[in-house]
């Protein structure tokens, strides 16, 4: 529930909060593609391309997302915007239907995965944790142009 709250509602922007469920998020994505692509090198190879096309996927997501800030306090502020849930949930059930297709299409007397539908399922989810770097990239920018602002004006 609060993801989902951290992702569609309306909150005070908190830089460390954000980093440690970003960080969370993108350890335990790494750790699961690591897991489920070992022995699949076409796997590796795919990922770094997942990677950028789905940090320019999570950009585009994030324009929907509105900032602001309060003018008493000088805090960022964000509405979390449901296009960024919509696409990472996209990502993921898709992921989730290819590693399905992977392990019915196993075959062989060790039940081994196709390389291609591994590698493909991989791909979602390294294109999901692009989405996610996207989100923090976005948000710590935010957060510079604020402090930014914030220290002009109290210099005048």
């Amino acid at each position: 529930m609060y993801l989902y709250k951290y992702l569609v509602g309306t909150h005070a922007v908190d830089g460390r909060k954000t980093a440690r469920v970003i960080g969370i998020i993108l350890l335990v994505s790494a750790l699961i593609f690591a897991d489920t692509s070992w022995g699949y090198p076409l796997a590796f190879v795919l990922a770094p391309f997942a990677l950028v096309l789905g940090t320019f996927l999570g950009l585009a997501a994030m324009r929907s997302a509105r900032f602001w800030r309060d003018p008493v306090n000088d805090q960022l502020w964000m509405d979390g915007g449901r296009t960024f849930l919509v696409v990472w949930a996209s990502l993921v059930a898709v992921r989730i239907v290819l590693s399905i297709v992977a392990a019915t299409t196993a075959s062989g007397p060790h039940h081994t995965q196709q390389p291609g539908w591994v590698a493909l399922s991989g791909s979602f989810l390294v294109a999901s944790m692009g989405l996610w770097v996207a989100r923090g990239a976005l948000i710590y920018k935010k957060a510079q142009t604020v402090r930014s602002d914030t220290e002009e004006l109290s210099t005048m």
